[in-house]
């Protein structure tokens, strides 16, 4: 999909270079607390003043660092399928690292499972608009010190899409995961040149780099994984309440990434993965689905492009428990911004209750949706046929009519008309649709979803390779399982 409009810009020029040389100021007189000795060993080598835990990055070193070229990013999956990160071509990933799950038979919130694991990742391998995949559910049986590694194996065995962002946060965890996609790619060196997943490294708001965190993130970069940059401040509790404030601090949490993984490897492809959130304060909980982030996950792409990095925003956010109006009008709003904007990924498939939980329909639901936004972005082709003069000359010469024309029958089946053939809601007048049985959309997204699980191939996961993640596994339950 090739986005032809000209972007949206909600920031002025001169509002970005403010946040940038605030975010410089505050690096440089507030400083971050860095509890990795590793990190603070890097940044001191490289003339940065350290206090205790605290690091004071100079304005010269951000400024060297900061707008270094980074070139177009290419996501491997195991059978060769490959995602380009570019301007102009918008992707989409599921919501990642949830617990619960709203059951597909009774509607009601469960634990998820391994079984979930595996059956959530095969449904969005068969649903077009999702192009990679990130770890959707820690399996709840399974002991949480591993759950993630099952959760990884899961994603590999049952998709054939490139895989993105496991959050780890233990350089072991991270090894055993790495271990896993070297399995995959035959070798280290392959893995390096066709990277299969990236890692995501979240600063502890406001201005904090956790030891697990950090150590994991300065570990990826010298093996080439490529890091997003994924702090997750909340307005008015963990950042500043205000627009420009928070969205302030939160570049200066990514620039404070930026500059530690260009110390350690400059060419290591970085993603502004903003995760700005707001919160109800009559409730003190996050709020997915509010026009404050659809307005700074849009301005966070300014910013991202700003630095000549890869966006990666909230998309499908919503507060909403069941696929209803509330939750139509809340993924819209918050998806639609910061495409318009230009957003290199949009994230949030499948999120329910602001992240608590997630929807087997909901995938089938947001992925009609990502479909909608794509087709209202890059549907307009532009050569002469398209122009219309032939086919409406021989429609008013011939008297012939438009229905059965060769120029419909041709163009039917193409972007021009977003297919309806598969189509899950309603596009019947009332007594067709009571006929049918006056079917929801959530009812038609249950039975898709229902269908695609009981019916989808993958296609299979080479036996040798497949022992290999269950030995590594096993190995892994010994290192981290808690006596």
């Amino acid at each position: 999909m090739n986005n032809r409009f000209l972007p949206l810009r909600l920031l002025d020029e001169k509002q970005i270079h403010k946040i940038h040389e605030t975010s410089v100021k505050i690096l440089e007189d507030i400083g971050i607390n860095v509890e990795s000795k590793v990190a603070r060993e890097i940044f001191g080598e490289n003339s940065c003043k350290i206090v205790g835990s605290r690091v004071y990055i100079p304005e010269h070193i951000i400024q060297d660092l900061a707008f270094i070229p980074q070139g177009k990013t290419t996501l491997y999956s195991r059978t060769g399928k490959t995602v380009d990160v570019e301007k102009g071509n918008i992707l989409v990933h599921n919501v990642g690292a949830v617990a619960n799950i709203i059951d597909l038979e009774n509607g009601s919130q469960r634990a998820a499972t391994l079984d979930d694991a595996a059956n959530l990742v095969r449904l969005m391998d068969a649903l077009e608009n999702i192009h990679a995949i990130t770890p959707i559910v820690y399996p709840q049986e399974i002991e949480q010190d591993v759950a993630l590694l099952y959760a990884v194996r899961e994603i590999i065995k049952n998709t054939t899409k490139p895989i993105c962002g496991p959050g780890v946060s233990s350089i072991i965890e991270a090894q055993y995961i790495h271990e896993m996609f070297v399995a995959l790619a035959g070798d280290e060196q392959t893995l390096r040149e066709k990277p299969m997943y990236d890692i995501g490294f979240s600063p502890l708001s406001p201005l904090t780099f956790p030891k697990g965190d950090t150590d994991t993130a300065i570990w990826g970069v010298k093996r080439g994984i490529p890091i997003g940059a994924l702090p997750c401040p909340i307005a008015g509790m963990t950042a500043p309440i205000t627009f420009l404030g928070s969205l302030t601090q939160q570049n200066a949490e990514i620039l404070a990434v930026l500059v530690l993984v260009r110390l350690i490897d400059p060419s290591v492809p970085i993603t502004y993965s903003a995760r700005l959130s707001y919160a109800d304060m009559r409730y003190g909980n996050t709020v997915g689905g509010s026009p404050e982030a659809a307005i700074t996950g849009a301005c966070a792409v300014q910013l991202a492009d700003f630095y000549g990095l890869d966006s990666n925003v909230y998309g499908a956010g919503s507060s909403a428990i069941l696929g209803d109006a509330q939750m139509g009008f809340e993924k819209a709003l918050n998806t639609i911004f910061p495409a318009i904007v230009g957003s290199n990924w949009l994230s949030g498939a499948g999120l329910v209750a602001d992240g608590a939980s997630i929807s087997y329909e909901q995938l089938v639901l947001d992925n009609e949706f990502f479909g909608g936004i794509f087709q209202l972005l890059g549907s307009i082709k532009d050569d002469e046929e398209d122009y219309g003069y032939e086919v409406i000359k021989d429609i008013m010469d011939n008297n012939n009519d438009f229905v059965t024309h060769e120029n419909t029958m041709k163009y039917l089946r193409s972007k021009e008309v977003w297919s309806r053939i598969n189509y899950i809601g309603n596009s019947r007048v009332y007594t067709a649709w009571v006929q049918d049985g006056k079917r929801s959309i959530i009812d038609n997204a249950k039975e898709k979803a229902d269908y695609i699980i009981k019916m989808h191939q993958v296609e299979p996961l080479d036996l040798a390779v497949e022992k290999e993640l269950d030995k590594i596994i096993s190995a892994a339950r010994k290192d981290l399982i808690k006596a």
